[in-house]
């Protein structure tokens, strides 16, 4: 679907409602289905539960992090977020945290959302020693280790922990922080830490 990065994000949904609606009108007369799920409150999530009013269909819509702790705080963004999760017959949250936001925040039913957390494969994701574990990695054994995992992208917050352990580097001699992920920020934010002259840690 059409989209300008960063610009008119309010129009994202509407973008994305149109641009696939002939394919979904196309799906619709090739397939019998009962519902509609999207992951995502928005763009997704605002477009499924168009396409739910017009093609009569119940939509369930996911939520899984900044779609709702992120972008409910923009408006108008807020106003379409509840107005799809409003349409929507049921919403499937990954936290009881998030539940309780959009019940108190949002103001959506409590009785149509699921709280459903993510699922982890205990035979392969299970507590090892951690010694082990370091001297497999070649970390050191004796450091405290501040670990970030995820997608190198601003809204991450990445920078702002890397301020956070240079600030606390002069306190804190043991400290050091192990970054894991890629994305758009990984070259300025290797130059980052050069600049900061934190590569030992």
């Amino acid at each position: 679907y059409f989209v300008i990065p960063k610009v008119g994000r309010f129009l994202y949904g509407f973008s994305y409602f149109f641009c696939i609606l002939p394919l979904v009108l196309r799906i619709s007369r090739k397939f019998s289905y009962n519902s509609i799920l999207c992951s995502w409150a928005y763009p997704d999530g605002f477009a499924g539960a168009l396409y739910g009013a017009l093609l009569r269909k119940p939509v369930c819509i996911h939520v899984l992090g900044c779609d709702i702790n992120l972008y409910t705080k923009y408006f108008p963004l807020n106003i379409l977020i509840q107005l799809s999760l409003n349409l929507s017959k049921r919403i499937v949250s990954v936290s009881s945290s998030m539940k309780t936001y959009l019940v108190d925040k949002l103001r959506i039913k409590a009785e149509k959302i699921i709280v459903c957390y993510n699922g982890v494969d205990n035979k392969l994701f299970f507590p090892r020693d951690t010694k082990e574990c370091r001297k497999t990695l070649g970390l050191p054994i004796d450091k405290k280790i501040v670990l970030f995992v995820g997608s190198l992208e601003t809204v991450k917050g990445i920078f702002t922990l890397l301020k956070a352990v240079e600030i606390l580097k002069d306190k804190n001699n043991d400290l050091i922080l192990v970054i894991v992920g890629e994305g758009e920020l990984f070259s300025s934010l290797q130059n980052e830490i050069k600049n900061m002259k934190m590569e030992d840690r």
